[in-house]
């Protein structure tokens, strides 16, 4: 088998992250945690989502960690209009609130991940490093390309249908809370099956009970 090529981390331009905030003592935290790697570099900040949207910074910017609880304008817009916008910046959420309550959500609208504030310091490292195709090998840092579960290619609302039908919804149910018709329901739903390469609802669920979608 041939050996991996390795790239240690000195070899590899550094990750340049923009940290959105309102915070400034997290900031600071997290600011220190990156900065003790290596490889990576904070290159912008912002307190609130105005800011954030306006910093020049962003053209520079490999990846963006979002809180979704700002002032002036809330993260979850901050999300939506990054997505639009720079649709090749990734945005990792990191926030307080619970992942069952908003990270489905947080992915539907376009974030590359997402990482709870309870979480231990190391997962957003990992993360941060995942989203823009670094990975760790035996202390050190080699470069992989990108990988990532079939779902992460729906579309935002794809994903809304696909969430919904795997918690038992109808397309007739789907349509009217999501003020679809039913014809637009079953395209989009034809799109998920293709994506994730499944023929069935009975797939489907399995598919979201195997990603941790749904609770079962």
């Amino acid at each position: 088998m041939e050996p991996r090529d390795r790239t240690t981390a000195s070899k590899l331009a550094r990750i340049r992250v923009f940290l959105a905030d309102d915070h400034p003592i997290f900031r600071h935290g997290i600011r220190e945690l990156l900065c003790a790697h290596e490889d990576f570099e904070v290159i912008g900040e912002a307190s609130d989502g105005w800011s954030a949207l306006r910093a020049p910074a962003l053209d520079r910017a490999d990846v963006v960690v979002l809180d979704l609880a700002l002032p002036k304008l809330d993260g979850t817009e901050v999300l939506r209009r990054l997505v639009k916008e720079r649709p090749q910046l990734p945005v990792v959420v990191l926030s307080m609130y619970p992942e069952e309550q908003v990270a489905a959500r947080a992915i539907a609208d376009g974030a590359a991940a997402y990482v709870g504030k309870q979480r231990p310091p190391s997962e957003l490292v990992a993360c941060l490093r995942r989203v823009v195709g670094r990975a760790q090998l035996d202390g050190e840092l080699v470069a992989v390309p990108p990988s990532a579960p079939a779902h992460h290619a729906l579309t935002p609302r794809e994903f809304q249908v696909f969430t919904l039908v795997v918690r038992g919804r109808t397309p007739t149910e789907v349509a009217a809370e999501l003020g679809l018709t039913i014809a637009t329901v079953s395209t989009h739903l034809g799109h998920v099956r293709s994506k994730l390469g499944v023929h069935s609802i009975a797939e489907l669920t399995q598919y979201a009970i195997r990603h941790e979608l749904v609770s079962h």
